[in-house]
């Protein structure tokens, strides 16, 4: 949307003669192309519009057309890309206003009382002072609260002590006493003794009696 690009106020106004405007870029167009195609517009209420061209020696020409300032005593000045001018004027007849806050912004260029063209400046180096007001000085800004400031935390170590209960202190703040869960003491189960040695009766068994045996003995 170009219309977030139209400044909400202009400082200085020229307004020529499309035709006029057109035939002085048309002669001073080589010129323009041969250092970055750069066209700058001057006025002011004694001289109207100058149109400047400056080529990649340092040489310059310069051609004048007539205009009308507004307001009448504030002169103004911008620099703009002599094909995308050219291309707006072309075929145009009658008054074009050309519409500026500062050299560095865009510019609204207005035909037949519409204005419905935004133009982006050319950044370049001037040979003389800005013709505009200087900028006003942007207001101080507010200064932000502050925030309260926080005591910062004990560092040192708590003790526990054997109740589990511990005074926590933050800065020079004490709180209620905090009751600290300690894990109880983990039983220590004594490992089942090994069994005790059982003696083993290492005697010969004695022979079991047959009933052979027995027969004999009673003979």
């Amino acid at each position: 949307d170009y219309s977030r690009l139209i400044p909400e106020k202009f400082q200085a106004h020229v307004t020529v003669l499309a035709e006029d405007l057109a035939r002085t870029l048309a002669a001073m167009g080589r010129m323009a192309r041969d250092n970055s195609s750069i066209v700058r517009l001057e006025w002011s209420p004694e001289s109207g519009l100058q149109v400047t061209v400056k080529g990649e020696a340092g040489e310059s020409v310069q051609m004048g057309v007539p205009g009308t300032c507004d307001p009448p005593e504030q002169a103004g000045r911008i620099a703009f890309n002599i094909s995308y001018l050219e291309q707006y004027l072309k075929g145009k007849q009658g008054m074009v206003k050309i519409s500026v806050y500062r050299e560095s912004g865009p510019a609204l260029l207005t035909y037949h009382g519409r204005g419905d063209h935004v133009l982006m400046p050319m950044f370049v180096a001037w040979d003389t002072p800005s013709p505009y007001p200087p900028e006003p000085e942007p207001e101080p800004a507010a200064a932000a609260d502050t925030p309260p400031s926080v005591e910062p935390l004990a560092t040192e170590p708590v003790d526990v002590g054997e109740t589990g209960d511990a005074e926590v202190v933050y800065g020079d703040t004490t709180t209620e006493d905090i009751e600290v869960d300690t894990a109880p003491e983990a039983a220590v189960s004594e490992a089942p003794s090994a069994p005790a040695d059982i003696p083993v009766d290492t005697a010969p068994a004695k022979p079991k009696r047959t009933r052979k045996a027995k027969a004999a003995k009673a003979a």
